[in-house]
């Protein structure tokens, strides 16, 4: 569907899904909003959304007579028996702006936004998608806000409704020649398309943004380039030239944030405990989980901390390992990532012959990924769940060996990026100091 003039991009066709009646599964568009807050204030939240998308659609001449006369007390009324908090009832005040056409576009797109801060604060996390989603579209000449609601409905497994926003940002950015989120939506295109299992479609994408970048001279850009291809190759098994781009990436890192060279150092120790290589990740791992202020990603390399220790000697410090990994866990807010963190652990417990916590934690990330329709998750984790019915312990660890040769050239990535991470911990240490 096309959008309308007054929302698409100035000079520029926009082919981006509008929101309609029914969704393609027979259920009322937003009706999710209903699931996850099932409270009088989930009911009113369903309703103002419907009444914002239709002021939106509505070309600006029309929407003084969008609302019959009165509208404005009914809503009122319903919203003051709602139980909304205060905070939230501002936000929502201010939308019913639109009953009597009191409201520019920007306005709408902000108060929307509130809406979706509160959601995300809440744990509502496609509520927040639908009110990002309207912000928007009421603001259809910002990037960074089209970029938001594509990664939100990416972390979401809402997989059709990421890319259509990840194009819209690409094409909003290029018409104004703003080059920063242009290149993350090619990078969170190529994320995406990895999760999906289309190495292809990632790698030229991902490889699209790294010509970008550089033709840009955008260094850190360039560095998270590399390091997305540093994780499509290691999937299609590719690891000389994986660990060729994350030499790269660290070398384009330098000077950059911290956690940026310490989530690269974490990603190359989680490859390693996927070919087996469990005590050379395991240090490197201890070292970055403290780095990273990303909750999700914390839960992810906790998990593999838990993973590495299964094939050590020692119960009491895997148990101390995983109680710790477990509380990670519950901080998590990106649910896909959630999801491979219990799969993971679960998969540490059939090593360790858990078979009760194993069948536990497999069903856990097969209860998330079924939520999100993570459906890369669903058979692994099922898969998983029979594994600890019947006893049988987990072996992939072992399924690949890496090249001695092949080994000294991983060690020498993790080194220095180990290097370049503990430099500049301590730039910012002596920072802060003074």
């Amino acid at each position: 569907m096309i959008l309308p003039e007054h929302l698409s991009i100035p000079r520029s066709r926009s082919y981006l899904p509008v929101p309609v009646v029914l969704s393609g599964q027979g259920e009322w568009e937003a009706g999710q909003i209903l699931r996850e807050v099932s409270t009088p204030v989930g009911k009113y939240l369903f309703g103002a959304l419907r009444d914002v998308m239709l002021w939106l659609l509505l070309p600006p001449a029309r929407r003084k007579v969008a609302f019959v006369p009165g509208a404005l007390e009914v809503r009122l009324a319903q919203l003051g028996r709602s139980g909304a908090s205060a905070t939230l009832a501002q936000h929502l005040t201010n939308l019913l702006r639109i009953c009597y056409n009191d409201a520019s576009q920007e306005e709408v797109g902000s108060w929307c936004l509130g809406v979706a801060e509160w959601a995300r604060a809440e744990g509502a996390l496609r509520t927040e998608l639908e009110f990002r989603q309207a912000a928007a579209l009421s603001r259809p000449d910002e990037p960074v806000l089209s970029l938001s609601v594509a990664r939100l409905a990416r972390d979401l497994s809402q997989h059709q409704r990421a890319e259509t926003w990840f194009r819209r940002s690409i094409k909003i950015s290029r018409s104004q020649k703003n080059w920063t989120p242009y290149i993350r939506a090619y990078l969170g295109l190529g994320a995406m398309y990895g999760r999906l299992g289309n190495g292809p479609a990632a790698r030229a994408v991902t490889e699209r943004a790294l010509r970008a970048a550089r033709r840009w001279r955008l260094r850190q850009l360039a560095g998270e380039a590399h390091h997305d291809l540093f994780h499509i190759l290691v999937d299609a098994g590719d690891l000389r030239h994986a660990y060729d781009h994350a030499e790269s990436a660290e070398i384009n890192y330098r000077g950059a944030s911290v956690n940026l060279l310490a989530r690269l150092a974490g990603d190359i120790a989680t490859l390693w405990v996927k070919i087996g290589a469990s005590q050379r990740a395991r240090p490197i791992l201890q070292s970055v989980i403290p780095l990273t202020d990303d909750p999700s990603l914390r839960a992810m390399w906790s998990a593999q901390l838990v993973r590495s220790t299964a094939f050590s000697d020692s119960v009491s410090e895997y148990d101390r390992v995983r109680a710790e990994a477990l509380k990670d866990i519950e901080q998590a807010t990106d649910l896909w990532r959630r999801a491979d963190a219990n799969l993971i652990i679960a998969w540490a417990d059939l090593a360790m012959c858990a078979w009760d916590e194993a069948a536990n934690m497999a069903q856990t990330a097969f209860e998330l990924a079924t939520s999100i329709g993570a459906t890369e998750f669903i058979a692994y984790a099922d898969q998983a769940i029979r594994d600890a019915r019947a006893h049988r312990r987990e072996g992939s660890l072992f399924d690949s060996v890496e090249p001695p040769a092949l080994s000294r050239v991983a060690d020498k990535v993790a080194g220095s990026i180990l290097v370049a991470v503990e430099r500049t911990r301590a730039r910012r240490q002596a920072a802060d100091a003074s």
